[in-house]
């Protein structure tokens, strides 16, 4: 077998870190559809900050 280049190496690191970002978002996404909030917050590094703006209405809603 072949010994993979410092580049290559480089690109599977990435690749592994592009992979557990987007399953790290599934996960995410999974939890905050099943309104599973503690779990979703758990996701989180226990000093993370995040803030959203404020929703806007729409049309025909109350």
């Amino acid at each position: 077998m072949t010994e993979l280049t410092a580049e290559e190496i480089g690109l599977v690191r990435e690749l592994l870190e592009v992979e557990a970002i987007r399953k790290l978002m599934v996960k995410f996404t999974q939890l905050m559809d099943a309104n599973r909030l503690d779990d979703m917050i758990a996701l989180f590094q226990p000093d993370a900050r995040a803030s959203a703006p404020a929703p806007k209405a729409m049309a025909g809603c109350r």
